[in-house]
């Protein structure tokens, strides 16, 4: 029994061997150097995400605006600026959102009789309809999020 508990008790004290550190710290770098990247991109997205639910509270801004002070709003986009304006009907600016490095405004689509085109602003009307399109953001790793604008509801929301 004595025989024993010495074996038990020497086991214990032991400890770790710097080798055992060593695997360690290498297994931890290795998973760490697999793991970064994909949350690089994973941030990118969050953030480009996040933009474009920012663009559709500007749009839906915009709309509400229109209807309270029964006169038309516009949504101004400037791609040079990587910018997005609200604008009062006396050409007023109301609100301003600077897009980040790194996320820009791709394209800019307005729906008409005659088909679609470019377009660098969208007007939201006092009984709630708008000019219906799409705005397309773009991060650096060329991941696009669209926002769509419904012309009947005046609606805006987020299509990957």
């Amino acid at each position: 029994m004595v025989g024993r508990n010495l074996v038990k008790q020497k086991h214990i004290e032991r400890g770790i061997t710097l080798l055992e550190i060593l695997v360690v710290l290498t297994l931890i770098a290795i998973l760490s150097a697999m793991v970064y990247p994909s949350f690089g991109n994973a941030m990118q997205t969050l953030r480009l995400r996040g933009e474009a639910r920012q663009l559709v509270s500007a749009c839906r801004e915009a709309r509400w605006e229109a209807i309270a002070k029964r006169r038309p709003f516009r949504l101004t986009l400037d791609p040079e600026k990587n910018q997005i304006s609200i604008v009062d009907f006396s050409d007023r600016m109301r609100r301003e959102i600077d897009l980040p490095a790194g996320i820009r405004i791709f394209q800019a689509q307005k729906n008409s009789d005659n088909g679609v085109a470019e377009a660098t602003e969208f007007y939201f009307f006092p009984n709630g309809t708008t000019e219906s399109g799409s705005i397309t953001l773009r991060n650096q790793s060329g991941k696009n999020v669209r926002v769509v604008i419904e012309s009947l509801t005046g609606n805006a929301r987020i299509e990957e």
